[in-house]
């Protein structure tokens, strides 16, 4: 709970200005790390669903990879060989834009016919929810910082 000593218009107008700011200065000290903490929980659901594909079943966006000889004679994950592609997956946050990526060499080739998230770029509702909850609780945690000074 915040103790706030101002007006009701006053709360008001920081509320405001600390939504503002998210939806605007992404790149801002105060804003950067609640783009951090969205990119980094899109990062490990992205890993979750690579998981759950690499072991034969189908993400929330209907993706379900081809199974491979190897998997159906020994039921070992998918693209799981030497980790290197999975490890090699990371997210960023750069001016309010949220990436995800593998970073190996043979990611473009590897994921062309196996991939980890859409194609199309269009995230699934259960992946913006993973985004809208994050941005919701650093929201919360910035007006409540705002509020305090």
């Amino acid at each position: 709970m915040v103790e706030f000593r101002g007006s009701s218009q006053q709360a008001a107008e920081i509320i405001h200005q600390a939504v503002w700011d998210v939806v605007n200065r992404p790149s801002n000290p105060d804003i950067e790390p609640i783009y951090r903490r969205a990119a980094d929980a899109l990062l490990l659901k992205v890993k979750e669903e690579y998981d759950l594909k690499s072991r034969g079943g189908t993400d929330a966006a209907g993706i379900k990879w081809k199974l491979t000889k190897r998997f159906l004679e020994t039921h070992s994950p998918m693209l799981f060989r030497t980790g290197d592609l999975f490890k090699s997956l990371e997210a960023e946050s750069v001016n309010g834009v949220i990436t995800v990526r593998a970073v190996v060499d043979y990611a473009a080739f590897v994921l062309k016919s196996r991939p980890a998230w859409p194609e199309d770029g269009e995230l699934p509702d259960e992946w913006w929810e993973v985004l809208a909850k994050e941005f919701r609780e650093g929201v919360k945690e910035l007006i409540e910082k705002r509020l305090a000074q």
